[in-house]
This record gives structure tokens, C-alpha cells and sequence, in this order.
């Protein structure tokens, strides 16, 4: 598979998907660019400030979740963008910091959460800081060496710290129906692809333990059994099912409740823990 130029391909053995980047692609300068953020690109966000809108609800989940986990410290957000998942952080506890490439989204979260946003992960490291909680929310599928990155960030966390993370499902049903949708396989930006089988085993491999992965519904995210979709496709007459109507409601409470959801949702989420030693 091909698109936009990359070759996608599959390792034969562990089965992660990646595209093959050539050396002189600076993957950095896409985020740089102030059009990946406000739809100017085809691969960016057609419109940050809705995605964040639609994400909030997820957000302040994400955090009920992880602090099941450890109680407020300080946190560090990988690709903060804006900063409004920090400033969320900030108003229940937390002592924010931040990493965007964006020079655009860097000088905002400043602004908005007044707290240190570095330019880069290497950047951070050089602080000498070391953080209780690092969180990196649609950020690993940009990276080109995710084993290499996720060992930078477990370098960067204080013994028994708390990684979450979250990224597309690229085993869900609607990525191989779809894959060439700017949500799936969309290099520059989407540059590697995982299940969640080889980003536990990824995540295992850069030395984190107590690994779990689930699947989550993000925004007015409404995937549907195949079976499902066709029944109700009659009545939808080629519209979204968004989940504000009670059909939507009834049918989004009853996915959440699924042991099954990793199988199909399009996202996934993941919580591991830093060892307290080697």
C-alpha cells in the first residue's frame, strides 16, 4: 500500500505497520506549519478548536481515569498543541508542562496554562526535570521510531510514574474499510500504524510494566457492527448517527458497556506504569 507518496508496509514478524520515511523528510516541519492546524493541509486538523471541543468530554474522563491511578503531581503532556488538556490538568492539581513542536501552539499554551512548554522532548530531558505522569494523546502513530521515543520518555519519568496514551486503532473494522481516510494511514502525519498487540509490545519493549490497552469512542464517535449499520441504514438515509438523539444515546451507552470494544472502536487508549527499578 502507497499514499501520498509513502510506502506502507507491514514488519513479517511482530506485524507493526509503518511507512518508510526518506531521510531527508523533516516529519517536524509538518506541525511547524501553521496550515496542519487550521485545515490548510490535507493530512492536518480541518479545524482544531471543534476537535478539542469534541475531545473535552474524553479529556476529563482521561483524567478521572488516571487519577484511579496516582493522585495530582506533575505531568507532562507531549504534544500539548494548545494546551487545554494541560489547563484541565492545572484546574484539578496538577502541575503542568508541556512539549509542541508548533511555535504557533507552543506561544498559546504558554498563554493559556502559564506553564513551561518545551520544543521538544530532548529539550525537556535537558531540564533535569523528572515527571510523575507523562501523557501523549494522539502523538506515537506522528513518530518514525516509536521504541526509540517511548525509552526517551520513560528516561524522563520519576520511578513508579504513570504514562497514558491514546492513538487510532488501525485494527478496527472501520481502517480496513477505509484506510486512505486522513484519520488512518496519512503520512507525513500518520507515519506509524498500530494494533493493540504491537503498541503493547512496543510500550513492553521501552521498559514500562503493568500494561493496558482499551478501546475508547472519541467526540460524537458512533462506529457501528456491520450488521448493526446496515439494520439502521434505512432510517439514517446516508446521515451520520451522532450520538445527541436518544437512538445515538441508547446505541453509545451500550458500546461503552462492551467487553468487546477494543475490537472495533477507532481509538485506543493505554495506561503503564514506569518501574520503580530496573
Amino acid at each position: 500500500m502507497a499514499h501520498n507518496g509513502f510506502a506502507i508496509v507491514r514488519c513479517s514478524t511482530c506485524g507493526f505497520m509503518f511507512a518508510i520515511v526518506p531521510p531527508e523528510c523533516d516529519l517536524g516541519a509538518v506541525y511547524a506549519d501553521d496550515a496542519y492546524w487550521n485545515g490548510g493541509c490535507d493530512y492536518g486538523y480541518p479545524d482544531y478548536e471543534q476537535a478539542w471541543r469534541d475531545a473535552r468530554r474524553l479529556s476529563l474522563a482521561r483524567l478521572d481515569r488516571l487519577e484511579h491511578l496516582r493522585s495530582p503531581h506533575t505531568m507532562l503532556e507531549i504534544g500539548c498543541a494548545a494546551g487545554y488538556f494541560l489547563r484541565e490538568a492545572r484546574l484539578r492539581g496538577w502541575q503542568p508542562f508541556g512539549v509542541e513542536l508548533s511555535p504557533m501552539m507552543r506561544k498559546r499554551a504558554v498563554e493559556l496554562v502559564g506553564c513551561p512548554v518545551f520544543a521538544s522532548l530532548d529539550e525537556a530531558a535537558a531540564s533535569a526535570l523528572h515527571f510523575d505522569c507523562v501523557a501523549m494523546f494522539e502523538v506515537i502513530e506522528h513518530l518514525a521510531d516509536p521504541l526509540g521515543f517511548m525509552r526517551k520518555v520513560r528516561a524522563a519519568m520519576t520511578p513508579g510514574a504513570i504514562l497514558v496514551l491514546s492513538t487510532p486503532n488501525f485494527a478496527a473494522p472501520e481502517a480496513l474499510r477505509n484506510p486512505h481516510n486522513y484519520h488512518w494511514f496519512s503520512p507525513p502525519a500518520h507515519v506509524s500504524y498500530f494494533t493493540a498487540t504491537t503498541l503493547r509490545d512496543s510500550v513492553k519493549q521501552a521498559g514500562f510494566e503493568r500494561v493496558q490497552v482499551a478501546g475508547v469512542l472519541e467526540g460524537d464517535e458512533m462506529p457501528l457492527p456491520g450488521v448493526l449499520a446496515a439494520a439502521l441504514a434505512p432510517l439514517r438515509k446516508g446521515k451520520r448517527l451522532r450520538p445527541g438523539g436518544l437512538v445515538g444515546q441508547l446505541i453509545k451507552n451500550w458500546q461503552r458497556s462492551r467487553h468487546d470494544l477494543l475490537k472495533w472502536a477507532n481509538s485506543m487508549e493505554l495506561f503503564a506504569r514506569n518501574p520503580h527499578s530496573d
